[in-house]
C-alpha cells in the first residue's frame, strides 16, 4: 500500500502512445530541419493501418493540390474533414507492421521520407517537387538520407530514443473503414486506441 491507501501496480509500466511519439518527433525534426519548418505537428494524425504489408508508411493530404481545399477544382472530389480535438488534420500518416518492425534508424527515415511529401508550406496539400514521379526513387532517398545526417547528434539520440518502440504499445486505429476517396467527416470519436504488444 502506498501512503494514499491505493494500491499501485509497479510491475506493469504504461504502454508507448504511437501517436504521441511521433508528433513529438516532428515537433523535434520542425526546429532542426528547414524543410519541416513549417510543420504542424498537431495537425498530423498517425494512424494503424494492417492492410499496409508492402510498405512501412504512406501519407494521405487532407486537401486538392488545385484549390488547396478539401474540393477539387471541378467539385467532383472531395477529401475525408478530420477533426481531432477541435483541430482540422491536414496530413493523416498510416504506418503497418513493417514500420513497426523496423529499426529506430529506418523509423527515422521513414518519417522524414514521409514528411518531404508534405507542402512545404504545410496546408494540406502534397508537394510539388517531392514526388517520386519527378524526383527519382534513388534521389529522394538521397535526400532522406541527407537530411537524417543533417540532424545535429543531441536531437537524433532523443529521436531514435523515442523511436525505440519495443514491448505495450499504443496504437490508434479507425472503428470504421476510411477512405480517402469518400468524403465522411471524421473526430476522435471515431478513433480506437489498442494496446499491441511489439518484439
Amino acid at each position: 500500500m502506498n501512503p494514499s491507501g491505493k494500491e499501485k501496480n509497479i510491475l506493469k509500466p504504461r504502454s508507448k502512445d504511437i501517436n504521441k511519439i511521433l508528433r513529438k518527433c516532428v515537433s523535434l525534426l520542425s526546429g532542426e530541419i528547414g524543410e519541416f519548418r513549417n510543420a504542424g505537428f498537431s495537425r498530423i494524425l498517425f494512424i494503424y493501418n494492417p492492410d499496409l504489408a508492402a510498405s512501412r508508411a504512406r501519407i494521405l493530404p487532407m486537401k486538392f493540390n488545385d484549390t488547396c481545399l478539401g474540393v477539387s477544382m471541378d467539385r467532383k472530389r472531395t477529401r475525408p474533414s478530420v477533426r481531432i480535438n477541435g483541430k482540422q488534420i491536414l496530413y493523416i500518416i498510416e504506418y503497418g507492421d513493417a514500420f513497426l518492425k523496423a529499426s529506430r534508424e529506418k523509423k527515422l527515415q521513414t518519417l522524414i521520407h514521409e514528411l518531404l511529401h508534405c507542402s512545404p508550406f504545410f496546408n494540406g496539400t502534397l508537394s510539388r517537387n517531392h514526388r517520386h514521379e519527378n524526383y527519382g526513387k534513388i534521389k529522394y532517398s538521397k535526400t532522406v538520407k541527407r537530411i537524417a545526417c543533417a540532424i545535429s547528434e543531441s536531437v537524433k539520440f532523443r529521436l531514435l530514443d523515442l523511436l525505440s518502440l519495443h514491448g505495450d504499445v499504443e496504437i490508434q486505429t479507425w472503428k470504421s473503414p476510411f477512405s480517402l476517396l469518400k468524403f465522411s467527416r471524421r473526430s476522435e470519436n471515431d478513433l480506437r486506441n489498442v494496446t499491441i504488444f511489439n518484439d
